[in-house]
């Protein structure tokens, strides 16, 4: 909050702003909603190049996602940077 109040008085509009903080928070979910998706079609790849069976394959999916999910708050919170 103390960041979005600081580049307001710097003399950007309010509308500005949120449209910049909406268009990455777009960004960044397109991405990660992407990533989940693609793995499906390399999925019989990745099986056959790691010599393990599908099912297998995508128990490793599962696991990356569960990681990635529970990993997320915590990187976001240590990568926030010191409050004001």
């Amino acid at each position: 909050m103390y960041r979005m109040n600081k580049l307001v008085d710097s003399g950007r509009s309010t509308s500005v702003l949120w449209r910049s903080q909406v268009a990455m928070l777009a960004i960044g979910t397109f991405a990660v909603g992407t990533d989940a998706f693609v793995i499906a079609g390399v999925l019989p790849s990745i099986a056959s190049s790691m010599r393990v069976s599908l099912p297998e394959a995508g128990q490793l999916v599962t696991v990356f996602s569960l990681a990635y999910a529970l990993s997320a708050p915590i990187t976001g919170a240590l990568c926030d940077g010191p409050r004001p």
